[in-house]
């Protein structure tokens, strides 16, 4: 059986084209691949990119916060120094206001004896004169 050349030439023809189509399909495959490939990257990089920028927000976050924590211990020492402060001036004063009343005590207690001497002193007194008094009315009759 022989075949036809033209036949032949027509089924290779046919053939030929069925292959173009074909390439021209994964042509056009590999384009939309490679857009996509290029998208991809591209999304790839500004995430990269986003991801750069939120490792440099977390290291100057965490700088912040040790700074803070630093000043906070800092704060804490002072706290504790002023509250010693406050102690100690309020034991002073403490101390001062016994004092005070000590002192006022002992001046009250001064002062009653020199009640009670000038009140001795002024019965006595009292005393003589009745009796100046009574020794007088006495010569007098």
């Amino acid at each position: 059986m022989t075949i036809d050349p033209r036949l032949e030439k027509e089924q290779l023809s046919r053939q030929i084209q069925v292959l173009e189509d074909e390439n021209t399909d994964m042509r056009e495959k590999i384009e939309t691949l490679q857009e996509q490939l290029k998208a991809s990257n591209a999304q790839l990089e500004a995430l990269d990119s986003a991801i750069t920028e939120a490792r440099r927000t977390i290291n100057h976050l965490n700088h912040e916060k040790s700074e803070m924590t630093q000043q906070m211990k800092s704060m804490e020492h002072e706290i504790g120094d002023v509250l010693q402060q406050l102690n100690t001036a309020q034991n002073a004063l403490e101390a001062e206001k016994e004092a005070h009343i000590a002192a006022l005590e002992i001046e009250r207690s001064e002062r009653q004896r020199q009640q009670e001497f000038f009140g001795q002193a002024l019965a006595e007194a009292e005393g003589e004169s009745r009796n100046a008094h009574s020794q007088v009315n006495d010569r007098a009759f």
